[in-house]
């Protein structure tokens, strides 16, 4: 019994040590991944200092804006934060409020999955994050923790196999840069689909149950970013036609919700809602055309705020 008992405390060190390693291995592929934009996104929300409109939330911010439209209307500077959907409110929150100052203006486009369930805590993606600016797992609350805890094993021995395939072997270089760190042009925007040809995709029905956590954690955040002179504006998704329709009911509880509250919201659900041809390879990424118009539509609804 003892000699098992020191075999299995042996074997747990072993895979801790193994996961362990794999967390602190380099990222040796070329080109990087779209995580490693934030790098960039921070470089130029620091280097902004005049009062500016930021855009952030999810990939639907991340494909769905031609800054410069916003900009050159607006008479202000234009940052787009955003990354992916998968680090939650929370995490995409707390990495932003640094660099908010006097006169800013925050326009948070979330996701309707950060509505449901505990997602506003984020899941393996933010792993990912913490990989390009590991400082930033001070952020991480202890649900946060626990909520990413059971993606790490697979995540550690994935970077494994990256590590020694971007080490070892040759890699082969993409014919778009579609989710890479150069992907975005000097706005923070994902540019590189703009021209490229729509990809397939089917739209997902969402799952899961409204979590009024979300909206409190919202309000949260509106209460600080108004304490540092800024102000906070919520606005909706962009969402293919097919995606809204399979998901009206969600999406209509989640407006009611927003409409209740005391938060600053820009706009309806429909304003947002394109036809299908409008998206590049996800139900929430807008293509080049759809870039266009959901700008448009962002600006005049900022403007007339």
């Amino acid at each position: 019994m003892k000699k098992y008992l020191i075999n299995s405390i042996l074997f747990l060190f072993l895979i801790l040590g193994l996961i362990t390693i794999g967390l602190l291995l380099p990222n040796t592929s070329q080109p990087r991944s779209i995580d490693y934009s934030l790098l960039k996104k921070h470089e130029i929300l620091n280097t902004t200092k005049e009062p500016k409109i930021v855009l952030t939330g999810g990939s639907n911010v991340l494909f769905g804006f031609n800054s410069k439209i916003i900009a050159d209307s607006l008479k202000m500077p234009v940052v787009n934060h955003a990354i992916h959907a998968g680090y939650g409110l929370k995490y995409i929150m707390d990495d932003l409020l640094p660099y908010i100052k006097n006169g800013d203006i925050v326009i948070l486009a979330p996701e309707y999955s950060h509505f449901l369930d505990n997602n506003r805590l984020g899941n393996e993606p933010i792993l990912f994050s913490l990989t390009v600016k590991p400082n930033n797992i001070k952020l991480l609350s202890l649900h946060q923790t626990i909520n990413i805890a059971t993606f790490v094993p697979k995540f550690s021995f994935d970077k494994m196999k990256s590590f020694v395939y971007g080490t070892f072997v040759k890699s082969k270089k993409s014919s778009s840069n579609v989710y890479t760190e150069f992907s975005i042009n000097s706005n923070g925007d994902n540019n590189s689909h703009w021209s490229l040809e729509n990809q397939k995709f089917e739209p997902y029905k969402f799952s899961g149950s409204y979590n009024e956590k979300s909206i409190e954690l919202l309000l949260n955040y509106n209460n600080i970013i108004n304490n540092k002179g800024a102000s906070l504006y919520i606005t909706y998704p962009s969402l293919c036609k097919t995606g809204y329709l399979i998901n009206e009911v969600y999406i209509k509880q989640i407006e009611k919700k927003l409409k209740t509250s005391n938060l600053k919201i820009l706009g309806i659900p429909s304003d947002f809602v394109f036809p299908d041809n409008y998206f590049f390879d996800t139900a929430y990424h807008l293509n080049g055309k759809g870039v266009i118009k959901r700008s448009q539509i962002q600006m005049n609804l900022i403007k007339n705020k």
